[in-house]
């Protein structure tokens, strides 16, 4: 068996060797980002920009979440600007300025007050309506708010459903019409929309972060690399309440050096506190609320490796896992290290992450002639994931995480349908939508995926 498995790594490593070179052909996206400039770290006003997308089932949350913010009230050096969309509640898409003046809205009083006409000038300046879950509206958020309100760092928070690689900001008043969902930006838009907001404002955002389910996935960290210093996101749900912009915005407001990283860190901070003010429990009984900071200049190296001869990386990974996925011992193996993970969604195979982390742990524990590479790779994951935190009850139970996501279905259906589906074939089948995730056009990890999944076709 050993000497099987020898060939097989072997086998594995050729592969990974002529996958390299089709993988750098494939990546797209332009080397556009420089390094962060640590001189500046710290230094000069933000702009935090607030992709507040209520028009869906959360609308009610949005408002309240608004309210949060203006309890705040204004903050030397900081400012906040938000763009809304509710369902039903308020008429159209308005801009907010959050400063010390009355609160905006007051639903009991029909009172709303917004900013629009300051911020797109004239006085009939209001939007009737935007679909937010397209990519030029997202475009449109950034430019008008950097536009608006210039700083020297940026931070955009978008806020709405989220579903990991599935996409992010649902919104039921746009309808696709080849599949008759809500319309959402798939992780190609909200890559492709924040790289043209950059071009067209010259302004590179500091701090992406997510108040949305799931987005705690390598999947949408490799989509949005060197897009800003660091992303912020959670690898399971997030409560209707999200976060709690009291604290967050009055831990800006106490920073004492608002470096990138400062920021991703109280974003963590503010939110798993909000969640555990009962008692340890939660707030409304939310033990698994998890937060992480990760790393966009590093996400890229985890996936594709170092180096040659530190086989390390998600794509080596995977290019072994390949080989390995036909054979019935080690394909146990692999299946009981996944399903050992801890239980990130409950919602069957269209939402199964798995902590990479974990993964990759009981993976070099079953499988030891695989354990180097694990463990390679297991420190390129602490580098690209340099601080989370997560909810820890008082029976003990937590969330066992190392801060990062990944898919792992075993429904062939569902994998063939959506995560693996291709551009050639989108085009192909007509009434298929295309994703255009990256991390599954460069890495082995889909085609691994569909040799596993094959069993439960």
């Amino acid at each position: 068996m050993k000497k099987i498995f020898a060939g097989g790594v072997a086998l594995s490593m050729l592969l990974l060797a002529a996958f390299s070179a089709v993988s750098t052909l494939v990546i797209a996206k332009p080397d556009l980002f420089g390094p962060r400039n640590a001189e500046l770290e710290g230094t000069g006003t933000w702009t935090v920009m607030v992709y507040l997308d209520g028009d869906n089932n959360l609308e009610t949350y949005a408002l309240e979440d608004l309210a949060e913010m203006e309890s705040v009230g204004a903050i030397d050096g900081v400012n906040v600007i938000v763009m809304m969309d509710t369902l039903t509640l308020i008429e159209g898409v308005h801009w907010y300025v959050i400063d010390d003046d009355t609160p905006h809205i007051d639903l009991a009083a029909d009172r709303h007050d917004c900013d629009c006409a300051d911020v797109l000038g004239g006085a009939n300046a209001c939007l009737e309506d935007l679909n937010m879950g397209d990519q030029d509206t997202l475009i449109y958020m950034i430019e008008t708010s950097i536009g608006y309100m210039p700083a020297d760092n940026y931070m955009l928070i978008m806020w709405d459903h989220g579903g990991g690689w599935y996409g992010v900001c649902w919104d039921d008043s746009s309808i696709i019409q080849d599949d008759g969902r809500s319309d959402r930006l798939t992780l190609d838009e909200v890559g492709k929309g924040i790289a043209e907001a950059e071009r067209s404002t010259g302004e590179r955002l500091n701090v992406l972060a997510f108040d949305a389910c799931f987005e705690g996935c390598v999947e949408m960290a490799f989509e949005v690399r060197g897009m800003a210093d660091y992303m912020v996101a959670s690898i399971t749900t997030v409560p209707g309440w999200g976060y709690d912009y009291n604290l967050l915005l009055s831990g800006f407001r106490d920073l004492v050096v608002r470096t990138s990283y400062e920021v991703s860190k109280l974003t963590v901070d503010a939110y798993v506190e909000s969640y555990s003010l009962c008692a340890g429990e939660g707030i409304g009984g939310v033990p698994y609320a998890e937060m992480s900071v990760i790393d966009l200049m590093k996400v890229e190296a985890l996936v594709l490796g170092v180096d040659d001869e530190d086989i390390g990386g998600l794509d080596a990974l995977a290019a072994t896992l390949y080989e390995l996925a036909d054979d019935y011992y080690y394909r146990g193996l692999i299946e009981s290290s996944e399903a050992a993970t801890p239980q990130i969604q409950f919602m069957g195979e269209q939402f199964p992450f798995m902590d990479i982390g974990c993964f990759l742990e009981l993976l070099g524990q079953k499988i030891p002639a695989i354990s180097d590479m694990t463990g390679r790779t297991m420190v390129l994951l602490k580098d690209a994931v340099p601080y989370f935190d997560f909810v820890q009850t008082t029976t003990g139970a937590c969330m066992n995480t190392y801060g990062l996501s990944l898919y792992f279905t075993h429904s062939y259906e569902m994998f063939r349908d959506v995560y693996g589906f291709t551009e050639s074939e989108a085009s192909d089948a007509g009434e298929k939508v295309y994703y255009g995730i990256d991390f599954t056009e460069v890495t082995l990890w889909d085609e691994f995926l569909e040799v596993f999944t094959m069993a439960y076709a």
